[in-house]
């Protein structure tokens, strides 16, 4: 009834979202696991960086001078 007037949101309608985000960030994917016993779905949002910390040091020191 919300979404008729514009107010509500459909379930899972931001996952787009939060992997544009994740991407733009540079952090690991987001994961995916699927339960049976019982039914679940559950989305790991890990916010770690692709780069070594070495590297991303590195790259400041260039940018940031």
């Amino acid at each position: 009834m919300f979404s008729l007037i514009g107010i509500g949101e459909r379930v899972g309608s931001r996952i787009e979202n939060i992997y544009k985000v994740w991407d733009e960030q540079s952090w690991r994917k987001p994961e995916i696991i699927e339960n049976f016993q019982p039914d679940r779905i559950t989305m790991v949002l890990r916010t770690v960086l692709l780069l070594p910390e070495k590297s991303l040091a590195f790259l400041k020191s260039i940018i940031w001078k």
